[in-house]
């Protein structure tokens, strides 16, 4: 019996020391990685975590940091973050970049490193890592209409970039994955035992969880259109969860640090598919025509879209998008019947509308927000120093 007691202990004592090498080991490499990001560009960042096969860190929201984690691991953690506030800066820098770019190039250089480098983080689920990779792909969304609309960038350049951008982390299964592994408990489950968690569920039960964590109110309605709720004890226990911060600013720097869980339970809803169906849509239009309608009562001439920012207010902005989506699909489909002579079908009206609505959006100015923490259009005149300039004199 004590030979198999000393056993027993060796084993415990040996797994706690594989557990903690393997959390040592992980320190050292997101330490690693933190000190190469502070002394170099994202591009390079990107090409070394490449190089080294890194694997991108877990990382939590700091609502899970300060409430959930395991004491003994919050160091750890905050670390993680640590590196992640640095990434934020980084990838507002680029926003900075591709906002007061002019040429196809920039354009094209700063969406591969987006891009790859989104497909790096979200190797591994994670809240900030998802988080990051939406910005990512947003900022490499705006690079990529601006390089269609360039007549003098090459569409073998523009297909290779946008082979890039593929999201097969942005998926409901792994919302739920991360909002449960947040929580520390399973909330987010299929509406059954055998069913996977679809965008439904997702919406379902944070709706209902917020509606608890607010008093109840119409929570029995909520429930009552869904399916019996087998965790509602759960839900119960883990009502922080549900109740959000709502920063007066929406930009990346604020909401980093911020509760925004909600936000995960939209992926899966189509948003990016849609992205990238307008792109393809654009891009289909550029090889089938060979040009785009400009004057939109002649078809017949060809435009290359300006990427600099008009002297327009956002509001002018706006209004002028909204009078050119719904004037510029009848001249993009009028171009496009004359130059193929053929019947319009359904998929070409869909590619029509697709890319004039993004030609509207582009000619009109469309920028990464920062302030607003996504696209849209400018508000007021950035002060030109980048985000990481901006954040070091305010350490100061």
């Amino acid at each position: 019996m004590a030979t198999y007691r000393l056993a027993a202990t060796m084993c415990v004592m040996l797994l706690s020391l594989c557990s903690w090498s393997r959390a040592n080991a992980a320190r050292t490499n997101v330490a690693t990685m933190t000190s190469f990001l502070d002394q170099s560009s994202l591009a390079e960042f990107v090409y070394i975590v490449q190089r080294q096969q890194w694997r991108a860190p877990r990382i939590h929201s700091k609502w899970y940091v300060d409430r959930i984690a395991d004491p003994t691991r919050r160091v750890e953690e905050q670390e993680k973050r640590a590196l992640g506030r640095m990434l934020v800066a980084r990838i507002m820098d680029t926003a900075s970049t591709v906002n007061g770019a002019q040429t196809w190039n920039i354009y094209s250089s700063n969406a591969v490193t987006l891009l790859q480098l989104s497909g790096w983080l979200n190797a591994t689920e994670g809240y900030g890592n998802v988080m990051l990779g939406i910005h990512s792909c947003e900022i490499a969304y705006l690079c990529l209409a601006k390089m269609i609309f360039d007549m003098s960038c090459p569409l073998s350049n523009v297909e290779q970039v946008l082979s890039l951008y593929k999201m097969p982390w942005y998926t409901p299964e792994a919302a739920a994955d991360m909002l449960n592994d947040e929580a520390g408990s399973k909330l987010f489950i299929g509406s059954n035992e055998t069913s996977a968690v679809g965008p439904y569920e997702l919406d379902t039960i944070w709706v209902y969880g917020s509606a608890m964590a607010e008093g109840g109110g119409e929570a029995d309605q909520v429930l009552k259109c869904f399916y019996h709720f087998a965790q509602h004890d759960t839900i119960m226990s883990n009502l922080s969860l549900f109740v959000e911060d709502h920063p007066l600013s929406r930009s990346l720097e604020v909401t980093w640090d911020t509760k925004q869980h909600h936000f995960l339970t939209m992926i899966g809803g189509g948003l990016i598919d849609d992205k990238r169906k307008s792109l393809v849509s654009a891009l289909v239009y550029r090889q089938q025509l060979g040009c785009f309608p400009t004057n939109l009562a002649s078809v017949n001439t060809v435009h290359r879209p300006s990427t600099g920012l008009h002297e327009h207010t956002s509001s002018q902005h706006a209004t002028q998008y909204l009078q050119d989506a719904w004037q510029f699909p009848r001249a993009f489909s009028r171009a496009w019947n004359i130059r193929k002579k053929t019947s319009f079908t359904e998929g070409d009206t869909d590619i029509c509308v697709r890319a004039a609505d993004l030609y509207a959006q582009i000619v009109n100015g469309y920028v990464y927000c920062i302030d607003q923490g996504g696209l849209g259009f400018p508000t007021s005149q950035r002060s030109g120093r980048t985000v990481s300039q901006q954040l070091s004199g305010d350490r100061k």
